[in-house]
């Protein structure tokens, strides 16, 4: 199975791998798969523009030019390869997963469970799912998921503004805060 293509698996790893990847097609102008010589000093102007133009020190930017020119050191005549690419990018000291850390400082899935149903059976927490299922058709299986959904959509957006700093929030894992469950 190709990374990332499970949808119940995202992890930090995961993340990390498409932010990755979407760097190397943004350098990567033609399209090819490779990244060329002229492809890498063109990354490199338009990130010391980038930082001009903001007029002010972007450490990301400084470090993207630093990682593209040791790229170029190791290129001779052959282009980089995605795999090369992400194996050198690997490398770097960085923060990595930052989305997956974030979505999950979120408490999502307290949100979700909050709308199976309860059983009254201590050893079994999802028997009450089990028995709201039993003897339904597809059709009336497929309504009922559409209700949680529905149901768990207008939950989720006041958690998201919470949790992008819009709102002072405390976390409703473990009671950290929301910024306390990112890192």
């Amino acid at each position: 199975m190709l990374l990332g293509k499970d949808p119940l698996e995202w992890t930090e790893q995961h993340d990390d791998r498409q932010v990755v990847m979407e760097l190397f097609k943004t350098v990567d102008d033609s399209k090819d798969g490779k990244i060329s010589k002229k492809e890498l000093n063109d990354a490199i102007e338009k990130m010391k523009a980038h930082t001009k133009e903001k007029g002010e020190t972007d450490t990301a930017a400084e470090q993207y030019v630093k990682f593209f020119e040791s790229l170029l050191a190791k290129v001779d005549a052959q282009d980089i390869s995605r795999r090369q690419f992400f194996n050198e990018f690997e490398k770097l000291p960085r923060s990595k997963g930052g989305r997956v850390r974030w979505a999950r400082s979120l408490c999502l899935e307290g949100q979700l469970a909050r709308l199976i149903p309860v059983s009254n059976d201590p050893f079994d927490g999802l028997k009450g799912f089990r028995e709201e299922l039993k003897g339904k058709g597809e059709e009336d299986v497929k309504k009922w998921v559409d209700e949680i959904v529905k149901e768990f959509s207008s939950k989720v957006k006041p958690l998201i503004l919470e949790g992008s700093g819009q709102k002072k929030s405390r976390c409703r894992h473990e009671g950290r805060s929301a910024r306390e469950c990112r890192e």
